[in-house]
């Protein structure tokens, strides 16, 4: 299985393709997949699930997924790291990273609510010609735009998740296994010292 990167926090882009681009892959980041139109198969982590025009997917760190289309469809694809979650101050959402993790449970839509698709589907034509069209602002335009789909995304994946879900488990325990399964192999990235320097945490 094939792992991708990104070399930016964040990358916007436009596509129309008649069969999917990367399959069987391994992303380390974030990725929405906004379809604008087309109709096919969604797989995630072997969970299969048909998608049409609107849905917004949400694919998280370490989720194996591919499409299979029926004829050309039209997507959004917006990707961004864990990075890009940590440096913007989210007023009113506590614990963003444990509900946008929360995608990794589900293979459907994560847009549950009406109203939030027809305002992501608004967002997402704005998001498509701040790219093409790129001015003065332009970046700053686009942030903006993504952090809203963000919002709306983690609103609807508030109502999704299941309310014993512990709200406020701390995000640095999955960062930390996902650390040490990474450098299983590799014991002076795994001392103590190193892991909570890496983390910002006592060694004791």
């Amino acid at each position: 299985m094939a792992r991708e990167n990104i070399y930016q926090s964040l990358e916007v882009f436009y596509e129309k393709v008649n069969e999917c681009p990367l399959r069987d892959r391994q992303f380390n980041f974030f990725e929405f997949v906004y379809v604008i139109s087309g109709a096919g198969y969604h797989t995630v982590n072997g969970n299969k699930f048909a998608y049409f025009a609107g849905d917004l997917f949400l694919i998280t760190p370490k989720d194996c997924h591919e499409f299979d289309l029926e004829g050309i469809c039209e997507f959004m694809v917006i990707r961004f790291g864990e990075g890009y979650i940590r440096e913007y101050q989210w007023k009113s959402i506590d614990h963003i990273e444990c509900l946008l993790y929360y995608a990794s449970h589900l293979s459907g839509s994560v847009l549950v609510n009406n109203d939030d698709k027809h305002m992501v589907g608004s967002l997402m034509e704005n998001l498509r010609q701040a790219t093409e069209h790129e001015s003065v602002y332009s970046e700053d335009l686009i942030r903006h735009l993504v952090n809203a789909i963000i919002v709306i995304s983690a609103r609807n994946l508030a109502i999704i998740k299941p309310q014993n879900i512990i709200p406020n488990v701390d995000i640095r325990l999955l960062q930390i296994l996902d650390y040490i399964q990474e450098h299983i192999r590799q014991p002076e990235f795994l001392k103590v010292a190193v892991t909570a320097e890496k983390f910002g945490l006592s060694s004791t």
